[in-house]
């Protein structure tokens, strides 16, 4: 089977939710050691983003990973120094950031710059009832779309990310609840969008090191 309708089948049914994580490494991308360090990089001034960087971070902790939690605002997302900071402290590992369009873009060209792959992306639309996510996956032809309530314990995109960046098996029992969760406070009035991603970082500083040495 394609990893294609292997992923589509599993997200659109439902089924992240009770399956080992064991079982998505066939269809998520190759070259991610177990146990890698995270970096979870969420736009502080972002509504919603909070809830979604803890759903994330609850299932990355159920997995096991070492887990670092940034928080900073969209304007020093917006400066070079600070990003280039950032992907700095995340190197050797993965970045998962949580944020708008605009941030997103620049933190991911960035990373590219020092030869950082982003490995999967999804775009989240909040409104009173759902969560919209529309997931797009390095090798893979297509877009994975699905959607979650508000308040939903599926996590479903916490165990894809886990999946992503560790490959291990999450440990028995929920992931970490969200004490406070602000999609449930969504309303159509305040109907938001953010963007999340995951970059390996484990180039950075290899890259560099093989320009100082040729110099």
């Amino acid at each position: 089977m394609e990893r294609r309708d292997f992923l589509k089948g599993m997200v659109g049914g439902g089924a992240l939710v009770g399956v080992p994580l064991g079982a998505l490494a066939a269809a998520t991308p190759a070259g991610v050691a177990a146990g890698a360090a995270v970096t979870i990089v969420r736009q502080v001034d972002l509504p919603f983003a909070a809830a979604l960087a803890g759903r994330i971070g609850g299932s990355l902790d159920a997995a096991g990973m070492r887990v670092a939690r940034l928080a900073p605002h969209g304007d020093e997302l917006g400066r070079f120094a600070s990003v280039m900071a950032i992907l700095d402290g995340a190197r050797n590992g993965h970045l998962i950031g949580v944020m708008d369009d605009a941030s997103a873009v620049i933190v991911q060209q960035l990373a590219a710059s020092r030869g950082a792959a982003c490995v999967i992306q999804t775009h989240h639309r909040v409104s009173a009832r759902d969560v919209r996510n529309c997931c797009t996956v390095a090798g893979l032809e297509s877009n994975l779309v699905w959607s979650d309530g508000v308040a939903s314990p599926a996590d479903r995109i916490g165990h894809l990310y886990a999946q992503a960046v560790g490959r291990g098996r999450a440990s028995s029992g929920s992931p970490t609840a969200v004490a406070k969760d602000g999609f449930a406070l969504a309303n159509d009035a305040s109907a938001a969008s953010l963007v999340s991603f995951v970059i390996n970082t484990s180039s950075i500083g290899r890259r560099h090191t093989s320009r100082e040495t040729a110099a």
